[in-house]
């Protein structure tokens, strides 16, 4: 099983891969000078395609690394998210053959542009099949990531619990005023400041 990053853990990466690239501009465009009659010409033009390399990789690295992340970001108000996040959590219940007995949200937190919206749901069922449920909600292509699990016995019978597993989903805070689409424009005019803030 390959380690996951959380979102947030996604964030503060595009955040480190963008300060690289801006401390090699900036190295790039500061860095001392010396006689003109002493440099070697053709060194400095490797020099400034090796650079021009780096920050190419660097520019395609941070997009793929944006793309991975919207793909997990609902692009929708954070208002809007709570159905959405209940019918994939109804969705995939049924998938497992589990009762779903709750789904209620929890305190939003905003942070970096998104926002948090937190959710627990109450599932009973066979234990095998309530790991398989957290499972599918943490798969590739869900929207949603499990923060936590509380399992208890169940009263139906041998092997049954019932379960409170903590979801979480993002979406754009509401205040973002389409820094996404500045991100992207910077992105795309090979000026990267800050992470996209």
């Amino acid at each position: 099983m390959s380690p996951r990053l959380s979102p947030e853990g996604w964030a503060v990466l595009v955040k480190w891969v963008s300060a690289a690239a801006l401390l090699l501009g900036l190295a790039y465009f500061w860095w001392p000078r010396g006689d003109a009659s002493l440099v070697d010409a053709d060194a400095k033009r490797r020099q400034e395609r090796q650079l021009e390399k780096q920050i190419e990789l660097t520019k395609r690295s941070l997009a793929e690394l944006e793309a991975k992340i919207n793909r997990r970001v609902y692009a929708m108000a954070p208002d809007q998210v709570g159905p959405k996040a209940l019918a994939t959590v109804e969705q995939l219940a049924k998938r497992c053959g589990l009762a779903l007995s709750s789904f209620r949200p929890q305190k939003a937190v905003q942070s970096e542009g998104l926002e948090q919206l937190g959710f627990a749901a109450n599932v009973s069922g066979p234990f095998p099949d309530v790991v398989r449920f957290i499972r599918l909600l943490e798969a590739e292509g869900s929207r949603l990531a499990v923060v936590s699990a509380q399992f208890n016995a169940g009263d139906q019978g041998i092997g049954d619990v019932s379960a409170t597993v903590g979801v979480v989903a993002f979406a754009q805070a509401p205040n973002n005023g389409g820094k996404g689409e500045d991100r992207k424009a910077r992105l795309a005019a090979g000026r990267v400041v800050g992470g996209g803030q």
